[in-house]
């Protein structure tokens, strides 16, 4: 075999992600027709590091092989992805970020406890994230590897330019994670209105990329009090209610010549790398017995020189994952593994599992070599936007 399928899921389950998430989940309903599929096929299915050691060249794999890679770890990887996994006896990786992990010892009930009859599907839990404890017996069923999605998954302001101020309609939860980290793992269980009151009205939104691309800026204290205080005398929440806040409150912050958010060193933004990298490794192989996390996923895909150099380069991790949709040949480069995605929110786009599922047979065999690939893309892609535009209300 010379080239090597590589694809990732996020979330499946019955109920969507929230939040602007929803496409991000596959039912299911999709995911078993997909692993169906695959073991019909005879697909064996490796861990990241089988797949650097082919890549290395230290190893063969079976003509028919791929890699399954779960982002984020959900809990409804537990829930349902995992009893279909082990049904069709195939394996994937999921690659978790510790500050979102639950910290309590539960075990929740998964879709076999709904095929032997001891619960409802309606009961299974709805979006949120995997415990330790989960995450262990996932590693002890044999179905699953558990790698690195970073320390903090978040993103962090980069410069002076205020893209917005918080307010009871904002959705960037970054925020909220980064001013309360503890809540991470629990915010799918809040409305939008619990997540925002974390912050105080009126904050300046600056700028903003992922943690591991950013060199990040310590916003102006004194620029946020003053804004926060302006919009409390005004009214606080019900400021909010005035068509022309967003004028009124920039007009304000404009009256002042602010201080420039002072910048980080590129010495402290490699400090905050490299602990990032660390400190996920270290809590994932501290938290799961006799395991050892070699393999680092970047959030988003995003990544620059610095930190692929900080994660591989003094041994913390043997390579990176990112998310180009590339094939992956033996004797690429091994320390930079690259995935695609499937384009399963045709399952939304066309109310059925038949569209997405044609596209994940696709992007399998054209990302293994198959030229039948292309043209199953093609045709998935076609149906997808058809069956799109007649369901749209006339």
């Amino acid at each position: 075999m010379t080239r090597l399928p590589i694809l990732a899921f996020h979330s499946v389950g019955d109920t969507p992600l929230p939040e602007g998430l929803a496409h991000l989940t596959a039912s299911p309903e999709l995911f078993e027709r997909c692993m169906q599929w695959l073991a019909r096929q005879g697909y064996t299915s490796l861990t990241l590091g089988e797949v650097h050691a082919w890549l290395a060249g230290d190893k063969d794999i079976p003509p028919k092989s791929l890699c399954l890679l779960f982002d984020d770890g959900y809990l409804d990887n537990w829930c349902f992805a995992h009893p279909i996994l082990a049904k069709y006896d195939l394996t994937a990786t999921v690659l978790i970020t510790p500050e979102f992990v639950r910290p309590d010892n539960t075990i929740s009930l998964t879709l076999a406890n709904v095929e032997a009859g001891e619960i409802s599907r309606n009961n299974l839990p709805g979006p949120g994230f995997l415990s330790w404890e989960e995450l262990r017996a996932m590693k002890a069923s044999g179905h699953w590897d558990i790698q690195s999605h970073f320390q903090t998954h978040t993103w962090l302001p980069i410069s002076d330019r205020v893209i917005g101020y918080h307010n009871p309609q904002s959705k960037h939860y970054w925020m909220a994670w980064n001013a309360n980290p503890e809540e991470k793992p629990f915010w799918m269980s809040k409305s939008l209105s619990n997540l925002n009151e974390n912050i105080p009205w009126g904050t300046p939104i600056y700028e903003n990329a992922r943690s591991q691309i950013a060199t990040a800026v310590h916003p102006n204290p004194n620029r946020t009090k003053h804004l926060v205080e302006f919009v409390e005398h005004n009214g606080g929440e019900s400021f909010f209610s005035l068509s022309n806040w967003e004028s009124i409150l920039r007009a304000e912050d404009e009256t002042r010549d602010w201080e420039s958010n002072a910048q980080e060193t590129s010495e402290e933004r490699r400090q905050r790398i490299l602990w990032e990298c660390q400190e996920s490794k270290r809590l994932i192989e501290s938290n799961i017995p006799n395991h050892s996390v070699s393999f680092l996923a970047w959030p988003g895909g995003e990544w620059d020189a610095t930190c692929q150099e900080i994660a591989v380069g003094p041994g913390i991790y043997t390579a990176t994952r990112t998310t180009r949709r590339k094939a992956m040949q033996r004797g690429d480069d091994p320390s930079i593994i690259h995935c695609g995605f499937f384009g399963q929110k045709a399952e939304t786009i066309t109310g059925t599992t038949f569209i997405p599922s044609l596209l994940f047979r696709g992007w399998v065999l054209h990302l293994g070599g198959n030229i039948y690939g292309r043209f199953l893309i093609f045709l998935g892609n076609r149906l997808r936007d058809l069956v799109g535009f007649l369901r749209r209300p006339r």
